[in-house]
């Protein structure tokens, strides 16, 4: 497994004081994911292009009305840890 961590932007591309992280994952969970996991795949194409015309415009309180509601995942203190994170 391979975590790293990237900083997260708001939609005017500004830095915020949070990351995202990816987590990297082997060949064989990979293919259990492809194989077994989705259960659907959604184009975002014309959300994506609305949300650069709205961004273009300098609309970004009504590009953020279409973003998805986002939400800190628990984790417990031993794999924030192993993660990377810092607890406080």
């Amino acid at each position: 497994m391979h975590v790293q961590w990237d900083p997260e932007r708001n939609l005017r591309g500004d830095k915020l004081p949070h990351r995202s992280i990816q987590v990297g994952l082997s060949r064989h969970v990979i293919q259990t994911f492809n194989d077994e996991w989705i259960v659907a795949i959604e184009d975002f194409t014309p959300l994506t292009r609305k949300l650069r015309d709205l961004t273009r415009r300098g609309l970004f309180d009504q590009a953020a009305r279409h973003l998805p509601v986002e939400k800190v995942y628990p984790l417990s203190p031993a794999l924030s840890r192993r993660l990377g994170m810092e607890t406080s």
